[in-house]
């Protein structure tokens, strides 16, 4: 991608210096392009780049982005029939969620399409290209796609609606209960790219929407069922950085000793389903209130938690 992404920025700096126009790219297989006849490339449109790649599905939407950004009016995939089963349906989803963000960034923003054959048409010419960015091209994927993303909502008039984006979309933010959560942190364990945070010894749950990519483990592992995935794409990147509380608690103090060991909805949420157990009546639901030591102590202290005479307690 580092030598893909240079290597397209003098080649489109290059074509705009000459020409005072944004050329379309087309990324095509190379071995389609050694199967055509001499010279196929030069009865091409004049505003039309093509560039061989290894397979066009090896070139993702943080290159189909960066490739706009960095001066193409549009990225054209060529699927020339060439490419495995499998991944001709996964490059049309990629492109669908693409072709959606670029519409909601703006009426006149750039494109992503796949075609079958390379146009023979030179396009229209644009009123006035985007200006071109300037970044680094040896970022990983999702910094290079925010980059490009950031460079694009700048330069077509910095949109504030979230863009809604289909399902699957790795883009996204999360749709919480606050009510339903108990703050077990259950999520951010399992967080692989740390979208989600605790808040050390404070209770609190916070998200980093640009950080999440929707893969789903922290919907599997909460037990409460208080997150649901929401594919967006939040144009702003202030707030796509910065944490977002979801949820904050004081922690519940032990009634014996006066120590935090706990979330008030955690305890709340087992007072209440054992509320009507035999083993919890009276003072025994109390103790749910109590830190580990101060439990067994009070268990001790207290006739009623002592097995009948004649048992030994397990």
């Amino acid at each position: 991608r580092q030598q893909l992404l240079g290597a397209l920025a003098r080649a489109l700096a290059g074509y705009r210096e000459q020409t005072g126009c944004a050329p379309r790219v087309l990324f095509h297989g190379r071995e389609w392009g050694e199967s055509q006849p001499a010279g196929w490339s030069e009865a091409l449109p004049v505003d039309l780049l093509p560039v061989a790649v290894e397979e066009v599905a090896a070139v993702g939407p943080e290159s189909w982005l960066a490739t706009l950004a960095l001066g193409a009016s549009a990225v054209l995939l060529l699927d020339d029939a060439g490419l495995p089963g499998s991944v001709s349906p996964l490059l049309e989803r990629e492109v669908a969620w693409v072709a959606r963000l670029l519409d909601g960034l703006g009426e006149q923003a750039p494109s992503v399409a796949l075609v079958d054959q390379p146009p023979a048409q030179r396009a229209a010419a644009a009123a006035a290209p985007l200006p071109a960015a300037r970044f680094a091209s040896d970022q990983d994927k999702r910094t290079t796609l925010a980059m490009a993303a950031d460079h694009l909502w700048q330069a077509l008039g910095r949109v504030e609606t979230p863009i809604e984006l289909p399902a699957g979309t790795p883009l996204g933010t999360l749709d919480f209960n606050h009510d339903a959560c108990t703050l077990c942190m259950s999520c951010v364990s399992i967080c692989p790219l740390k979208a989600l945070h605790d808040g050390g010894d404070t209770p609190r749950l916070a998200f980093v929407e640009q950080n999440c990519v929707q893969c789903g483990l922290c919907v599997s592992a909460c037990p409460e069922k208080a997150l649901a995935l929401h594919p967006r794409f939040l144009p702003d990147p202030e707030p796509r950085r910065q944490q977002r509380v979801f949820k904050e608690e004081e922690p519940l103090r032990c009634t014996g000793c006066g120590k935090p060991f706990a979330t008030p909805s955690v305890i709340n949420l087992m007072t209440e389903r054992l509320k009507d157990h035999p083993m919890f009546q009276g003072r025994g639901l109390e103790r749910l209130k109590m830190c580990e030591d101060c439990r067994v102590r009070a268990i001790f202290d207290d006739d009623d938690a002592q097995p009948p005479r004649g048992m030994t307690a397990s």
